[in-house]
């Protein structure tokens, strides 16, 4: 836990959250997975089935595929950007994805027009927004919530912030941070 949110820190934060969000905490391991939700009023834990090295095969399937430009959720494979080679789809990662760390809390989300995520492990490098499940009728959520990162929940609890909210993007083109 040294690097994400104390899971007792949800439960402290609660009321600070803003109606309409809700904060998502993941904590990826060796022997499994739990998610975190916290809203207003509720916080929620659920324990998810899959091990880090899992988590982390899915990410980076879904990472390299979308690291080549043009590709959307399919990518070459095999193939470094700009070269030719038979597509894969990625879409296939980007469900079991959906289902591993969205489904098991859709309800708890369910109504928030804001999702806070807090990742973990290689959950970082993941851009939550173009998880779906259509074969469920589910569509990417971006397309439900507007999705932002943080690891600390001190942004709901400084009035100055609450009141002047900014986004702030910063990218990654010569690929030197391991984790964006």
């Amino acid at each position: 836990l040294s690097n994400s949110v104390n899971p007792k820190d949800l439960s402290k934060a609660k009321g600070d959250i803003p109606e309409n969000t809700a904060v998502i905490a993941y904590l990826v391991g060796n022997s499994g997975t739990f998610i975190f939700v916290a809203n207003t009023d509720t916080v929620v834990a659920v324990a998810v089935d899959i091990v880090a090295s899992d988590v982390n095969l899915l990410v980076n399937e879904v990472h390299a595929g979308l690291k080549v430009p043009g590709s959307g959720i399919t990518r070459k494979a095999g193939s470094a950007a700009g070269q030719r080679g038979p597509r894969v789809d990625v879409q296939a990662a980007v469900t079991d994805l959906y289902r591993l760390l969205i489904g098991p809390v859709e309800d708890a989300i369910k109504g928030k027009e804001i999702i806070a995520v807090i990742p973990s492990g290689s959950l970082h490098k993941l851009p939550f927004q173009v998880l779906s499940d259509p074969e469920n009728g589910k569509r990417p959520l971006v397309d439900e919530h507007t999705v932002f990162y943080t690891n600390t929940l001190d942004i709901f609890s400084d009035e100055n912030i609450k009141q002047d909210l900014r986004i702030v993007a910063f990218g990654n083109a010569d690929e030197s941070l391991e984790w964006s």
